[in-house]
């Protein structure tokens, strides 16, 4: 059997995180109509660029995602617009 993975956020940046996007009004899940959600476990780096060929050749988008527990659903938001880091 696999081990579980060890987790990225630490439990006081996991708080700050939750913190953050608990300081939202949360809705239910636009697919499937639950309330329940978890958290990804690290940020994510989503790759900007104006030319698709040049992907992954410096700039990002830093997020944090949250997805629905019972469809999968995922969310991500900023973590600048949620005031977790500044601008990379």
């Amino acid at each position: 059997m696999a081990e579980a993975p060890t987790p990225n956020f630490s439990s006081e940046e996991r708080a700050r995180v939750m913190a953050a996007l608990n300081a939202f009004s949360l809705k239910d899940c636009p697919r499937c109509g639950n309330s329940q959600f978890g958290l990804a476990d690290g940020y994510i780096q989503v790759p900007i660029s104006p030319n698709p060929t040049q992907m992954f050749l410096g700039q990002y988008v830093p997020c944090v995602a949250a997805y629905c527990t019972r469809c999968g659903f995922m969310a991500m938001h900023s973590a600048v617009a949620l005031g977790l880091m500044q601008k990379p």
